[in-house]
């Protein structure tokens, strides 16, 4: 059977789906695979342009994902991909890079 699964739950998505529906600029996008082959074959396109460069400060884990970040990585986080890494910006373990210094 077919189930139209609506979510902000990215580990449910990568667990549970099979094919990925995106509606974008009037068209319908099909991607086949969980949420991180989505987001792989989206980073290819403009999900990746754009955006800042942030810094992890501190390890952490992102629950959502399950996906472990080291000190030191640098991460290139586009405007559709803010709102997953907030938490971590507001608690200081991703630092933004480059802009003005003080």
């Amino acid at each position: 059977g077919t189930l139209l699964l609506i979510s902000h739950d990215r580990a449910l998505l990568d667990n549970v789906v099979d094919d990925i529906f995106e509606i974008r600029d009037g068209g319908l996008n099909i991607y086949s695979g969980n949420y991180s082959a989505y987001l792989e074959a989206r980073g290819k396109s403009e999900l990746s342009s754009g955006g800042d460069t942030y810094e992890v400060a501190r390890k952490y884990t992102d629950w959502s994902t399950g996906k472990r970040y080291s000190q030191g990585e640098i991460l290139k986080i586009s405007e559709a991909e803010i709102e997953g890494h907030q938490w971590a910006i507001d608690n200081f373990f991703l630092k933004k890079r480059g802009g003005r210094k003080k």
